[in-house]
């Protein structure tokens, strides 16, 4: 696993919640 990879999975997880305010 990579840095870019462990990092993607952070952003994904923090625009998660941004993109869907109800969750």
């Amino acid at each position: 696993m990579s840095l870019v990879s462990l990092r993607d999975s952070l952003v994904s997880l923090k625009l998660k919640p941004l993109v869907d305010p109800n969750e």
